[in-house]
């Protein structure tokens, strides 16, 4: 039953993905918010 256990596993390993691609981009998306600011009040 290798195809059954293949069809719980890859789901899941793509949520993780996914999950795993939102917070990086969410993180790297407030380190740009943060540094941008910064960046105009230094110039």
């Amino acid at each position: 039953m290798a195809s059954v256990a293949d069809g719980w596993i890859r789901p899941k390993a793509a949520e993780v993905w996914l999950m795993a691609t939102i917070f990086l981009q969410s993180d790297v998306q407030a380190l740009g918010t943060a540094c941008h600011p910064g960046n105009r009040d230094k110039k």
